[in-house]
């Protein structure tokens, strides 16, 4: 059951016509940095004061955007990982998306995707 808050967005390179929320999970955490082609992962994130980041944080990655700084301060703390890429809004996630190999990212379901940029379904797994 997909919430219709926000869509996935990719670049267009990127193979699959959908993706799990496990999958999806991983990325966002870092724990996968490839996709199955080979080629480098980007996650971008949103601000963290966005709807759609909270949408997104709690249905996905089932912890609140609150716990996700958490997590990070955590990973950057210990040296693991820093976090995904942050951009202000849905605009700055297409056009980044629109013009990076290997990167996906989360608009409001509600915003215009230019062709250019691959919306992938979001699968249960």
């Amino acid at each position: 059951a997909q919430d219709e808050s926000f869509r996935v967005v990719a670049h267009p390179s990127v193979s699959a016509p959908d993706i799990s929320q496990q999958a999806l999970r991983q990325i966002f955490l870092k724990r996968r940095t490839r996709w199955d082609d080979g080629s480098r992962i980007l996650p971008v994130d949103q601000e963290f004061d966005r709807p759609v980041r909270s949408s997104f944080s709690e249905d996905v990655l089932g912890r609140s955007a609150d716990a996700m700084q958490t997590y990070w301060q955590a990973q950057i703390f210990s040296g693991r990982a820093l976090p995904p890429t942050v951009l202000e809004d849905d605009n700055d996630v297409l056009d980044y998306v629109s013009s990076t190999l290997g990167a996906v990212g989360y608009v409001s379901a509600q915003a215009r995707v230019p062709s250019g940029v691959k919306v992938l379904e979001l699968v249960e797994q």
